[in-house]
């Protein structure tokens, strides 16, 4: 058994959503690895960070539904995402080993065609308002 006493667990999460407005934020969204056997490490807490509601069902769902859309138009893309860490957001009330929130959010999302390779960046910041334009 790996060492995993600094890792969150499920039971962390207990009450952030009514304390600190947070939910289990993906990382990489589930749905971009249905149906693949890569489904199964997307949906582990390795793939899940704190990330406030608002951000989490606003730009960053927005965002992770564009890339989706993108993809479902035959494209392929290849996408890098991770947290930000800027500034201190807030701690879960029931975690019981030391932790860092992150403060926000990158994604990269970039596109191939022969030689011509296209990007764009985003940042999300954990402080987003739901209807911000991701």
């Amino acid at each position: 058994m790996s060492n995993d006493r600094h890792a969150l667990k499920p039971d962390d999460y207990t009450d952030a959503y009514a304390t600190i407005n947070t939910d289990r934020g993906h990382k990489v969204p589930l749905v971009s690895f249905s149906k693949t056997a890569e489904w199964k490490v997307t949906n582990l807490l390795s793939n899940i960070t704190p990330q406030s509601s608002a951000l989490n069902q606003g730009p960053w769902v927005r965002l992770e539904s564009a890339v989706q859309n993108h993809v479902g138009n035959g494209n392929d893309l290849y996408v890098v995402t991770g947290p930000l860490y800027k500034y201190y957001f807030a701690e879960l009330p029931q975690a019981n080993e030391a932790h860092t929130i992150p403060s926000g959010y990158f994604k990269i999302v970039m596109q191939q065609n022969g030689s011509t390779i296209k990007a764009s960046a985003f940042i999300m910041e954990q402080t987003a308002s739901r209807n911000d334009n991701f």
